[in-house]
């Protein structure tokens, strides 16, 4: 059985080296190696609520253990999270670069869209007609 140090991916701009450390049990089926970046299932939460979902990791450390030193007393490290599935290190890397630069042009396209409207509804603000009192008839 594989245990894999990794550190969580928390955005598609932000630096990952600077992150805590944290196990996972990793399939014997599925190779990875120190680089590699992986799917992790991870919990959020507190006793009362928690939430199970997907993070994006990096490995840094990988070690072969065997089962029964894994639940022996001797080891203080449990992990009990599952590493799911192996990413394309390139692939995802380039996708990660692509996507900032899509949001960045449509963040752009967003301050245009908004400056025309602006501009539009500054130009077709009719000035205000003054009140005019009808005859009344007495």
């Amino acid at each position: 059985m594989k245990i894999v140090d990794v550190k969580i991916k928390n955005g598609i701009s932000k630096k990952i080296d600077n992150q805590n450390t944290y196990r996972f049990l990793c399939p014997e089926d599925l190779e990875v190696n120190v680089g590699d970046y992986v799917l992790v299932d991870t919990k959020q939460g507190n006793k009362d609520y928690h939430n199970e979902n997907f993070r994006v990791a990096k490995i840094f450390a990988v070690q072969e253990v065997e089962f029964e030193s894994l639940i022996s007393n001797k080891n203080k490290v449990k992990p009990y999270r599952y590493v799911v599935a192996r990413l394309s290190e390139i692939n995802f890397e380039r996708r990660c670069i692509n996507t900032i630069k899509i949001r960045s042009k449509l963040i752009e396209s967003y301050q245009k869209m908004d400056q025309l409207s602006r501009l539009r509804m500054k130009k077709n603000k009719m000035p205000r007609q003054p009140k005019t009192r009808s005859n009344k008839k007495s």
